[in-house]
C-alpha cells in the first residue's frame, strides 16, 4: 500500500536490474503507481516521495509548500538507476519575457541548475520528467456533477469550458529543459488526454466521466487514461537498457 505523503517504497518480490526513484509533489504519489506498473518487470526497487504543492527543480515554491522532505538528501541515499520527476507544475507556469531567450529566465534558470545536479550523478542512467499540461478548473469533479445536474445534458456538451489553458509557459521552459539534458526524456499527457475531436477537456465523451478530482488528482478513470504514455517509455527504456527483454 502507497501512503498519500511522505516516501513508499512498493512490494517485494522485484527481480528487474534497476532501481527506480519517482520524486515531486502530490503527483508523484498520485500518479506512482501507474509509473511502478508500466516498469515493474524491469525494477529491483521502486520508490516513491512526494512533498505536496513542491516542485523538485524550483528553488522558490508555492506559499503552501512544507518543504518537509529534503529530495535532494533522498535522492543521494536512495541513488537510483532511474529517476522519474512526476510533479504538478505550479511555479514553473509562470509567464516570462517571450521576447527574451528562455535561457535569461531566472526559473528556467533555477530548474536547470538542479536538473543538471541530477543528471550529474554517475549512477543515474536515465531521467523521465513530466511536461505542463492544461489545468483543470477548480473543484474539477464537483463543478462537472453540478453542470450535469443542472444542464441534464452530457459532458461532450461542455467542450473545453472546464479547462485552463496555462501551460504555455510551463511546456516551453520543460521543453527546453529536456533538451538541454541528455538524460531526460519527456513524459507527456498533453495529446493521450485529447478527445476524439481533439480537444483537451479533461473528461473522457464516451464514459461521460471526469479524468481528475475535486483537487486536481488522476481519478481511476484517468490514471487507467495515462497509463499507455508509461508504458510506451518502458518498452523503449527496455530496447536501450534492458538485457533478456522479451516483451
Amino acid at each position: 500500500m502507497m501512503h498519500i505523503y511522505g516516501s513508499c517504497k512498493f512490494g517485494r518480490p522485484l527481480d528487474g536490474q534497476y532501481r527506480f526513484f519517482a520524486i515531486g509533489n502530490s503527483f508523484a504519489c498520485n500518479q506512482g503507481a501507474v509509473a511502478f506498473n508500466a516498469f515493474r518487470n524491469y525494477s529491483k526497487e521502486f520508490i516513491v516521495s512526494c512533498e505536496p504543492a513542491c516542485e523538485v527543480l524550483s528553488e522558490k515554491q508555492f506559499y503552501i509548500c512544507g518543504s518537509q522532505l529534503n529530495m535532494t538528501s533522498l535522492f543521494e541515499y536512495v541513488q537510483p538507476d532511474v529517476l522519474f520527476i512526476i510533479q504538478r507544475i505550479i511555479m514553473g507556469k509562470a509567464p516570462f519575457n517571450k521576447s527574451k531567450p528562455i535561457e535569461e529566465d531566472p526559473i528556467y534558470q533555477q530548474h536547470l541548475k538542479k536538473l543538471k545536479y541530477f543528471e550529474s550523478a554517475p549512477y543515474l542512467k536515465k531521467i523521465f520528467i513530466l511536461n505542463a499540461f492544461p489545468s483543470c478548473v477548480q473543484s474539477c469533479a464537483q463543478v462537472a456533477i453540478d453542470w450535469l445536474k443542472n444542464e441534464h445534458k452530457p459532458l461532450k456538451e461542455v467542450g473545453e469550458k472546464f479547462v485552463e489553458n496555462d501551460d504555455e509557459y510551463g511546456r516551453a521552459r520543460y521543453e527546453a529543459l529536456v533538451k538541454n539534458c541528455k538524460k531526460c526524456e519527456m513524459i507527456d499527457y498533453k495529446d493521450i488526454l485529447r478527445n476524439e475531436d481533439g480537444k483537451f477537456t479533461m473528461y473522457d465523451d464516451r464514459m461521460n466521466v471526469m479524468y481528475q478530482d475535486n483537487v486536481g488528482h488522476f481519478n481511476v478513470y484517468g490514471r487507467e487514461r495515462i497509463k499507455p504514455v508509461y508504458e510506451k517509455l518502458a518498452k523503449k527504456f527496455a530496447e536501450e537498457f534492458v538485457t533478456n527483454v522479451n516483451n
